[in-house]
């Protein structure tokens, strides 16, 4: 028998765990932007594999309102938008963002990622959920045992 609970699961961007989720199924979620091989298949039905250099990817994940990371993911975006916007050359510091499940024995490591848009604000008579996508230049997959990767 196995088990598992998201207690053991680790979202780190920069050094630091992120904590604030929503509670359910679907909390983090890490996917690339593009199929790893497409089938082209020739006039005589023979089929050959085209292999893509691109691993770019998304890191998607939901936070209640009343999380801290709301304020510091916000401030992350505009900071980027105000230094591409000041005519500075200088590059702002793009987030590292490791995802480790310590029971699922997998990490998925994100390199080189931004916020392309902030969510929008809502507020209503509950809690709202803020739902945050990072683009990373590279998503890696790793399987192994990583029980002591994470915070």
């Amino acid at each position: 028998m196995k088990q598992y609970s998201f207690y053991n699961t680790d979202l780190i961007i920069d050094g630091a765990k992120v904590d604030g989720f929503v509670a359910s199924q679907d909390i983090i979620t890490a996917t690339r932007n593009v199929p790893q091989h497409n089938p082209v298949v020739d006039a005589h039905g023979k089929l050959v594999v085209a292999t893509s250099a691109d691993q770019t990817g998304m890191i998607n994940f939901s936070l209640l309102q009343s999380s801290d990371w709301n304020e510091i993911l916000y401030a992350k975006a505009q900071l980027t938008q105000t230094t591409g916007l000041s005519g500075n050359k200088s590059l702002w510091q793009p987030l590292q963002i490791s995802l480790v499940d310590k029971m699922g024995d997998v990490l998925a490591q994100g390199v080189n990622g931004f916020i392309r848009q902030q969510p929008a604000v809502r507020r209503g008579v509950g809690i709202t959920i803020n739902t945050w996508s990072i683009f990373v230049e590279k998503l890696l997959f790793i399987h192994g045992t990583y029980p002591d990767t994470g915070v």
